[in-house]
């Protein structure tokens, strides 16, 4: 099998960085492959993943941000159009507090 060479990026040069963190939310989302990805493999039925949010840092600005991609506490609160689909096809494990 060949591959081919990764595409080049042209990201111009420059002096300023910033600190990326990854945080696990500790919820894990098991859904129906079906909803992800067609056409569906023999024996994979599900997708499971984590539920990441991310820490952008900006040291020398002295800003932050903070991408929370993680689920909502009272995730069964959802717009009915959007839980009429996740009812049946997603499962979700929360932490305890």
């Amino acid at each position: 099998m060949s591959t081919n060479p990764a595409p080049r990026l042209n990201i111009p040069s420059s002096d300023s960085t910033c600190n990326v963190s990854i945080i696990d939310t500790t919820c894990r989302i098991k859904v129906t492959a079906g909803l992800m990805m067609m056409p569906h493999i023999l024996g994979h039925d599900f997708l499971e993943c984590p539920a990441y949010s991310f820490l952008v840092e900006n040291v020398s600005q002295n800003r932050r941000v903070l991408f929370d991609l993680g689920v909502r506490k009272d995730w069964e609160n959802l717009a009915p159009s959007i839980m009429g689909g996740l009812k049946s096809n997603v499962s979700l494990t929360l932490p305890t507090y």
